[in-house]
């Protein structure tokens, strides 16, 4: 009678191509995952740059509607308040929009210059992050007028438009390809898309 060995043999450790399995499902997960981050940082970055942006349009208008209807003595001359959006420096600020002379009324907005110069008091001023940029259709600004803080558009070459050709004033932000509006009607509801 043969007698056998009775060692068992213990098999400890992964085979390689268990192993080759492993590192190759680790690598596509780390992989998409650095991918997404990526692409999501992006899109974060556009949220909160599109929320600073509508910071700053509301707080403009609430700042106007602290303003009264000015009547043609008035001796303080503000009219509100406007955004100005600056592209070339990837820029956003809040100024306070005075008349021209005292004599003139805020309602006047024909003998008006709603348009932002060096003059102008600045209440606040921030530059979009990177990679958000800024796309203006043919403005450069939006402003508030007292007393009920209607929006009005000045156009790149200075004039006020008095009403939206579309229905509403649209400021539009990207990065990379993701992109978020902003819709200003002339009444001054300011809503994001």
């Amino acid at each position: 009678m043969k007698q056998f060995n009775n060692k068992t043999i213990n098999n400890k450790g992964f085979t390689l191509v268990e192993m080759l399995i492993v590192i190759s499902v680790v690598s596509v997960l780390s992989a998409g995952v650095i991918i997404f981050s990526g692409i999501n940082r992006a899109s974060i970055a556009l949220l909160q740059e599109q929320y600073k942006v509508i910071n700053e349009l509301n707080q403009a208008k609430a700042l106007t509607l602290q303003f009264f209807d000015r009547d043609v003595f008035d001796s303080s001359g503000d009219c509100g308040y406007g955004v100005h959006f600056d592209t070339a420096k990837n820029s956003v600020l809040i100024y306070k929009n005075e008349k021209v002379t005292h004599s003139e009324s805020c309602n006047s907005t024909s003998t008006h210059s709603f348009l932002y110069d060096a003059s102008n008091e600045i209440r606040s001023k921030f530059e979009l992050t990177s990679p958000v940029q800024m796309v203006l259709p043919d403005f450069t600004d939006i402003v508030f007028v007292a007393p009920n803080a209607k929006a009005y558009m000045v156009n790149s070459s200075g004039s006020l438009v008095l009403s939206p050709p579309s229905g509403y004033y649209q400021v539009i932000l990207t990065a990379g390809e993701n992109s978020r509006s902003i819709k200003i009607n002339n009444y001054g509801q300011i809503s994001e898309f």
